[in-house]
């Protein structure tokens, strides 16, 4: 078509290429304009609630501005428009200062969410601040659990009484319903309980549900040295929400064996003899 019609082809790529040229001018031109100045800012999310303190301290929401964004007249007090989250939530916006945003919910904040943040373009900032983004994101903190402490506990008063004992610590409360079935040792090669009929372990759960402990049956001390292995399963919850774990978690300790001497620790010190005489020791 093009080669039997060569003054409509002439044209139709004149046409083309004055499309192409004006385009690329037109982003050269667009690309030089001044920009408008655009207000930097950070999102801090809520770091864990502190379930110790009485009542549990719930930490807010901040959002640090790098220059001046508040109407000075909302400065210390609540912010009724202009911010979204969703999914939605109640609780109190505040500026805290010209450049100090924060938000504190009426409870607890939910375990491991992902939240979405719009900023009004109208009703929220003073007047010529602008913000390069009207959207962002953050999360909560998420459910973890951690192996704070793994030993094998020696009972003083009966040497032969040797057990593992472990503390686990938990980010939320857990639930202790769901330590069952989700816990389980794993005994190494050569390495047996004292009683072959009570094989089992205890878990005792603080009030607060963020620590527990697991104590083993007493094990038999064996010929070589052996470990013993604690598995945490990914079912276990935390009391609020019934959010599981990301991940399974596994420590050992390791069970010395009765032809094993070990010295842990050599120290030198000076100690007075019966007579009153330091003695290196």
């Amino acid at each position: 078509w093009l080669i039997a019609r060569p003054v409509k082809a002439l044209v139709l790529v004149v046409f083309m290429a004055g499309i192409a040229a004006a385009g690329w001018y037109g982003w050269q031109w667009y690309s030089h304009l001044p920009q408008p100045h655009t207000v930097a800012y950070r999102v801090m999310p809520p770091k864990a609630t502190n379930y110790s303190a009485i009542p549990a301290e719930v930490h807010p929401l901040r959002i640090s501005f790098a220059e001046s964004a508040a109407p000075l007249e909302l400065i210390g007090k609540p912010v009724v428009s202009g911010l979204r989250l969703d999914p939605d939530l109640a609780g109190t916006w505040q500026w805290l200062d010209d450049r100090s945003l924060s938000f504190k919910p009426e409870g607890d904040w939910p375990v491991g969410q992902q939240y979405r943040l719009g900023f009004s373009k109208t009703d929220l900032l003073a007047a010529g601040v602008l913000l390069q983004e009207y959207e962002t994101s953050f999360a909560t903190v998420p459910f973890t659990a951690t192996i704070a402490k793994t030993e094998i506990y020696q009972d003083p008063v009966d040497a032969t009484v040797k057990k593992m004992v472990a503390t686990i610590d938990f980010s939320h409360p857990v639930e202790p319903s769901s330590l069952n079935g989700a816990i389980a040792l794993q005994l190494g090669e050569g390495l047996t309980y004292r009683d072959p009929a009570h094989k089992d372990f205890s878990i005792q759960v603080d009030k607060d549900g963020l620590h527990a402990h697991i104590h083993s049956a007493p094990l038999a001390v064996p010929l070589e040295s052996a470990p013993i292995i604690l598995n945490l399963e990914k079912k276990i919850a935390c009391r609020q929400g019934g959010v599981s774990l990301q991940q399974p978690l596994s420590s050992f300790v390791q069970m010395p064996g009765r032809y094993q001497l070990r010295f842990l620790d050599v120290q030198t010190r000076y100690v007075n003899n019966l007579q009153g005489e330091p003695q290196q020791v």
